[in-house]
């Protein structure tokens, strides 16, 4: 956690401040406050930012922090910029080794989902950009930018009962009445 003052930034109760407040709050035992400050946080800002995560300095939230969720095993280095909507998830419980390491410089854009496998950690190298919705489960080398999310065509959900030979609901038309 670094020694940053809540002066050095003029936005007063800005998404980024009551994060790091709420985050220095639990890292000295203070539980009961830090969990306050992140539902101030929550009401404000619409984020979930988790009270467990380590920010350091001059992390700025665009638009307000608006939709961004992030898990308590995050750490945030210097000079970071994340868009609204978010999602860095950890797939193990608050406190373990797996971690999520955005390192610095690093710019998150909007609607992007950061979340390793289960059980296990990612790292985000130094300097490096993920695309508005883009879908990120491994790491990413320094100075590299990743763009896009796999998509893939499922068949609807009325083709599976159709198919399967299960008798459709009066309420869905048959292909094969006529009308």
């Amino acid at each position: 956690m670094s020694n940053r003052s809540m002066l050095d930034d003029t936005r007063g109760f800005s998404p980024e401040n009551l994060w790091w407040l709420s985050c220095w709050l639990r890292s000295r035992g203070f539980y009961r406050a830090a969990k306050a400050i992140k539902l101030v946080n929550s009401v404000l800002h619409h984020s979930s930012l988790g009270s467990g995560a380590v920010v350091k300095k001059r992390l700025y939230l665009g638009h307000h922090g608006l939709g961004v969720v992030t898990h308590d095993n995050v750490v945030i280095g210097d000079d970071v910029i994340i868009w609204h909507n978010v999602t860095l998830a950890v797939r193990a419980p608050a406190g373990s080794d797996c971690k999520i390491v955005v390192e610095n410089g690093v710019e998150i854009g909007a609607n992007a989902v950061v979340i390793p496998g289960e059980g296990k950690s990612l790292r985000i190298g130094a300097n490096s950009k993920i695309g508005a919705g883009t879908v990120v489960t491994h790491d990413i080398p320094p100075a590299t930018t990743v763009v896009g999310a796999y998509v893939r065509m499922l068949p609807h959900a009325s083709h599976h009962i159709r198919s399967s030979g299960v008798k459709p609901s009066k309420h869905i038309p048959r292909e094969d009445t006529a009308s």
